[in-house]
């Protein structure tokens, strides 16, 4: 985007707005001055470089934090013509881009829409896309940039379960782990990032802690009071940081993590805590360290960022169809995807089953027969009698999911007052072709999957019945 921006600065104004952090803001200003050229005289960062230039600024590039004041100082700066500015807008599940959602409660939310309303261009830069898969933006091109093969992934981590210790308790106190110390000490001298407390002062505590292991290395915080203080391009050793490591930065000399989370860390903001990651960074082995959990929640994390990457790659320009797949997505651990005002009214919804669904096939009345015929289907669809299924006033998309789409050995199914003739819809019905007694007895069996608003059987589902039930988690914007 600053490549782009050189191209076109003598005669279009480019807005760039980076992340509420100093460090971002000015590593914006370094690229495009020392890595393409841009004159720092073209250039007007925050506030203070945008209200000193007194007026409308019409080529150029004004580089922004997403603080109220600075937005506020960039709308009054912008040319009338929107065709004369394009917006750069990093990081924007970090915010609320085109949410339904009151902007009052967060000033700059609304200051971010009503910038992004006057520009003719807008490009949405980020590595987590959560806040942009439920946003109600309607994408014109997706643009996936590629790791190249020195780059260290993710995947390319080994982890080091810490177990069920209090991370940052023992980073804090001093009373580490023999697994935490060694690795300490083990590594180093290859450079390691620890996030594991938001607090200055409980930062300051894990410097004293490690300095006690008498290391040779430098140990220090990157926090509101050192952010000046903190080169992260030539930083080497251990840097304890939170919130002003969080997004943006490149450290290219750390090489390690600590990481300590919570059920209440937003899903992006782990995927994007990851700052050991990127290129020249691969040695043998890179390590990743934390708790049990921490390091359940950070595999859950980078395994639903795929999901949600793959939704908007399928459907860039359809608001609806994002959302319909994102409320069908399921967690194995109880993860916040998104904080409430930057979720566009979705929320993490909690569900107890006693199944699952093994595999499902396309419905059709010839693959009913084969399955029934191989005795692993105890029921079929008949012709209805006229009538619609009725139970207990719900409404017929939620008796459909409650009722319809379980097992034939749901208890909800096998309850004595149904009938082996279960009504569906007035030209379709489900017969039990087994007794009660058979169905129940079978704990892996095939049944039916029935569209939600029509009723009508879409899938042939192989549904396997736990013993007792199983907690899965959602995300999802219905009661």
């Amino acid at each position: 985007m600053v490549k782009e921006a050189s191209e076109v600065y003598e005669d279009h104004l480019t807005v760039f707005i980076a992340d509420t952090s100093d460090v971002q803001v000015d590593q914006v200003e370094h690229r495009a001055i020392n890595d393409f050229g841009i004159p720092p005289a073209c250039i007007y960062k925050k506030k203070a470089g945008i209200v000193a230039h007194k007026g409308i600024i019409n080529s150029g590039l004004i580089i922004s934090n997403k603080h109220p004041s600075s937005l506020e100082a960039t709308w009054s700066a912008l040319p009338k013509d929107p065709d004369s500015v394009t917006l750069v807008w990093d990081e924007p599940d970090c915010d609320a881009p085109n949410h339904n959602y009151d902007t009052s409660t967060v000033l700059k939310h609304g200051h971010l829409n009503k910038l992004s309303k006057h520009a003719s261009k807008i490009h949405y830069l980020s590595a987590t896309t959560a806040g942009l898969v439920v946003s109600d933006t309607e994408f014109t091109d997706i643009v996936e940039i590629e790791n190249g093969s020195n780059y260290l992934g993710f995947e390319d981590c080994e982890f080091i379960n810490l177990g069920d210790e209090d991370v940052g308790g023992m980073l804090k106190t001093g009373e580490m782990s023999p697994t935490l110390k060694n690795f300490i000490v083990d590594h180093c001298h290859e450079g390691i990032f620890i996030r594991a407390c938001k607090e200055v002062a409980d930062m300051t505590a894990i410097v004293e802690s490690i300095a006690k292991l008498n290391l040779d290395v430098d140990v220090v915080t990157l926090n509101g009071e050192t952010k000046h203080t903190i080169d992260p391009k030539t930083f080497k050793g251990i840097l304890i940081s939170f919130q002003m490591a969080a997004r943006g930065v490149s450290f290219p000399h750390l090489k390690h993590t600590i990481q300590d989370y919570s059920v209440t860390t937003p899903q992006p903001a782990i995927v994007q805590s990851m700052r050991h990651l990127g290129y020249g960074k691969k040695l043998t082995k890179n390590y990743i360290a934390g708790s049990r959990s921490s390091i359940a929640l950070l595999k859950e994390a980078f395994k639903i960022e795929q999901k949600m990457k793959d939704i908007l790659r399928k459907f860039p320009g359809d608001p609806e169809k994002r959302k319909e797949e994102v409320r069908t997505l399921t967690l194995d651990e109880d993860l916040c995807i998104l904080p409430k005002d930057k979720s566009n009214g979705f929320k993490r919804t909690t569900s107890k089953f006693d199944y699952e669904i093994l595999t499902k096939l396309p419905y059709t009345k010839e693959q009913e027969n084969i399955l029934i015929q191989s005795g692993t289907m105890f029921v079929k669809a008949v012709p209805g009698n006229g009538h619609t299924i009725k139970w207990g006033g719900r409404d017929f998309s939620k008796i459909v999911e409650q009722f319809l789409n379980t097992p034939p050995n749901s208890r909800v199914r096998l309850d004595s007052a149904r009938a082996d003739y279960q009504r569906v819809i007035p030209t379709l019905a489900i017969q039990r072709i087994a007794s009660v007694e058979e169905i129940a007895s079978h704990d892996i069996q095939w049944g039916h999957l029935h569209n939600t608003e029509t009723g009508e059987i879409e899938w042939l589902a192989l549904f396997k019945k736990y013993s007792e039930k199983t907690t899965t988690y959602g995300f999802s914007d219905q009661t």
